[in-house]
């Protein structure tokens, strides 16, 4: 299986952000020694380690946080990731090490920009994004070594990544419930420390206990993966410099308050410098801080393009907006004074960095951008402090504040500014908003358009609303448009209006197709409706699919003479006859037994006869076309001789097989399964502990897989028929098994499962 390891692997040392300087990893971690990490393809940007080979005893004993070159994994490439307990040895010694990650990977065909089946980085598959961000991310226990070392092996794509550890809390409880943890940044990969001092108790403050990580890219492994080279630590120390400056608020409701904001020196800075420095202000979201920036891959952005000359030499400034916040960070919806803010940079800041750091006072030389609330306040600037700054990032600026709608977007002064904005694909830019934020990040880019106002969009990047988006569209930005363009120069892109809703003719048949997903699940097909038509029209055949299903079940508002099945069935075929993998997979369930696919309704009889014979032709069709579900669908149905075929239990585990070979956990499950019990195959008790071990080390995102698995490996250690017989290790699994809800284990445990209360 792909996290097995085996063999040989290459190590790459892990770069390390040191207060300001990035630095090896290795037995000694020093401030002077530069970073190093893999060349992404071998011709990527400088900053490449020389890889050493590892047994897999030598990578047993590695004790701190380490990127590898591992042939198992589907990416090429995992992460050794290390924790040492300060408390080992003594009565406050953990008893619990979570791991917390900046993934959670999905793709358009299991997700939409508010629900999904998100998938792990053992699950990971060639293509998958990164869907949320950091918000829906899920935590790992880690496991202990003898000496105080928790490790867990991670395999990752391309990609800088933030993480960090939760120490302690209740043993018992969910693993993604860190209620009574501490939180801790890796102390071997010190991140860009801020002095503001935050109790590692409270889970808010996270942002001031993440460490960075970078993982290469791998050309055979990964060929639909983007590859994002900026996002690695340099070794030949061309690196900036990062600390941090106060000031105490002068004007409004948060006067006489410290705040503190971060500041980035490019490399070569010189305060007598001939020339003057340009300077870029970066604003973070909602529950993050003023080190966020810098220890989410930003520092190695500015590092790698400057050095390549792509980008003038920068310095960039990280102001604080939670010293603005009037909940007091107490509220995860937070309540900025955006204005306070606007005015404290605008006023304070940007004089005192002219007056000490050689900056240039020329508004040609000022930008600001921010990401989600940072690009909220983004807007703030441009309407309220045109003059004091000449370029704009909005990145996931949802939801802006109310004033920004009465803006008169006529004015002369906008003309010149280049306005450069950003929403991913499948950015659902905040928890509760009702409307996605490709409405809500469109108001004033509407407004704009109408006012004939230049600006330049991104949003074709398929990521969640998180850092690993932002960084992409801040490369594409540095490269094309910073520093380089006039706005005289830049295109109105054309702006068409929908019912209730106005977007960009520059929106992806994908994206509005999620849109479209949102209407249904309000009910409001009529407006669905508009938004599929849209995207098929802009190539996204999964709303053909879509569309199929509504008329199927009679939800689709009908045109005069327009019969709901024939139009459904028209679509369906021609969203197969494209290719689409979905479309196939549903007309096999149609003909299986008249289902409609993801509705839970069945079609109106008189309409489709059940055909299994050409349901099957369809589940077939669709594993080609890679929807790994129908592996399980026909594996179940050839195993209980449903749909009338006839019972062929060897047939079922070819199909669990291969699905298992694909990386389907349930198939995985039920093909350790047949092995275990010699159902359908030659009895392999030692093949369906491996598999069964698999599961429960990548902690299977369906339970009922998980909980089986840890299930069947108690059994097998109680029994002591393929490995040495082993009671407390089964008790170990066991207990795993029955935490996580199976009743089987339960029994064996004696603990009576929990009823539900009528």
């Amino acid at each position: 299986m792909r996290n097995k390891m085996m063999g040989r692997f290459t190590v790459l040392t892990l770069g390390l952000s040191m207060l300001g300087a990035p630095v090896c990893s290795g037995s000694v971690i020093a401030a002077e020694n530069a970073a190093t990490q893999s060349e992404a393809g071998k011709d990527g940007i400088a900053g490449a380690a020389q890889a050493q080979a590892l047994t897999q005893e030598e990578l047993a004993a590695v004790k701190e946080t380490t990127v590898f070159q591992d042939e198992t994994s589907a990416t090429g490439y995992s992460v050794k990731f290390c924790f040492t307990d300060p408390d080992f040895g003594t009565d406050k010694e953990a008893q619990r090490v979570r791991l917390y990650g900046e993934w959670g990977f999905s793709d358009p065909m299991h997700s939409t920009i508010w629900t999904g089946e998100y998938v792990s980085p053992w699950e990971w598959q060639d293509g998958y994004k990164l869907w949320f961000g950091t918000h829906t991310a899920p935590y790992y226990d880690m496991e202990r070594g003898e000496d105080g070392c928790w490790s867990l092996v991670v395999p990752l794509p391309a990609g800088g990544y933030k993480y960090r550890f939760y120490i302690g809390g209740d043993v018992d409880a969910d693993v993604n419930d860190v209620k009574g943890c501490y939180m801790s940044y890796d102390q071997n990969n010190v991140p860009y420390l801020s002095p503001v001092e935050k109790d590692p108790y409270t889970l808010s403050a996270h942002a001031y206990f993440t460490s960075y990580i970078y993982v290469p890219w791998d050309p055979e492994k990964q060929a639909n993966t983007d590859r994002v080279d900026e996002q690695c630590p340099r070794d030949d120390g061309q690196t900036g410099t990062v600390f941090y400056e106060k000031a105490t608020i002068a004007e409004g409701d948060f006067a006489g308050k410290e705040s503190v904001y971060g500041v980035y020196l490019p490399y070569g800075y010189e305060k007598n410098a001939d020339e003057e420095y340009r300077i870029l202000v970066m604003v973070h979201g909602g529950g993050e801080s003023e080190p966020s920036w810098f220890n989410s891959g930003l520092v190695e952005i500015l590092d790698n393009m400057i050095a390549e000359g792509r980008m003038e030499p920068t310095i960039v400034v990280t102001p604080s907006m939670n010293d603005f916040d009037r909940t007091d960070g107490q509220n995860m919806r937070h309540d900025y004074d955006r204005v306070s803010l606007d005015n404290f940079i605008a006023d304070q800041i940007l004089p005192y960095m002219e007056e000490n750091y050689h900056v240039s006072s020329d508004k040609e030389m000022h930008a600001i951008g921010g990401c989600s609330n940072g690009g909220i306040q983004t807007w703030v600037a441009y309407f309220n402090h045109n003059e004091d700054y000449k370029y704009y990032i909005v990145q996931s600026g949802a939801e802006p504040a109310q004033s920004l709608c009465d803006i008169d977007y006529t004015r002369e002064d906008l003309r010149d500014d280049v306005v450069m904005i950003g929403v991913s694909l499948y950015d659902n830019a905040g928890w509760n908003l009702e409307r996605p934020v490709i409405e809500k990040a469109y108001i004033p880019v509407y407004n704009m358009a109408k006012a004939n106002l230049p600006f330049e969009i991104i949003n074709e990047i398929q990521y969640g609303h998180g850092y690993p988006g932002w960084k992409i569209e801040l490369v594409r930005f540095f490269d094309d448009y910073l520093w380089k363009t006039d706005a005289r120069e830049m295109d109105v892109p054309e702006i068409t209006p929908l019912p209730s809703v106005t977007y960009s003719d520059t929106l992806s048949g994908e994206q509005l197709y999620q849109a479209a997903l949102l209407y249904r699940e309000k009910g409001d097909f009529k407006t669905a409706l508009t938004f599929m038509h849209e995207a098929l029209a802009r190539g996204c055949d999964n709303a053909l699919v879509e569309m199929a299903a509504w008329y199927f079940c009679g939800k689709a508002p009908l045109a005069e003479g327009e019969d709901n099945i024939e139009t459904a069935t028209h679509l369906m075929d021609l969203a197969t006859e494209r290719g689409n993998a979905m479309a196939a997979y549903y007309w096999g369930l149609i003909y299986s037994d008249c289902s409609i696919p993801g509705l839970g309704q069945k079609v109106e009889e008189g309409h489709f006869e059940v055909d299994i014979d050409k349901a099957i032709e369809y589940y077939e069709l669709s594993i080609e076309l890679g929807y790994q579900k129908a592996y399980k669908f026909l594996g179940n149905m050839y195993y209980n001789g449903d749909y009338g075929v006839e019972q062929d239990k060897a047939k079922a585990v070819e199909y669990y097989a291969a699905g298992a070979e694909a990386g389907d956990f349930t198939c995985t499950h039920l093909y350790a399964d047949c092995l275990y019990n010699g159902d359908g195959i030659e009895q392999d008790g030692a093949k369906a502990m491996e598999l069964y071990q698999w599961l429960v080390d990548v902690k299977a995102h369906n339970k009922n897989d998980y909980s089986w698995a840890a299930y069947m490996l108690g059994n097998i250690y109680t029994e002591g028929t393929y490995v040495e017989q082993d009671t407390q290790k089964a008790q170990e699994y066991y207990g795993l098994a029955a935490e996580l809800g199976n009743k089987d284990a339960m029994q064996v445990l004696g603990i009576e499962p929990e009823t539900k209360a009528e």
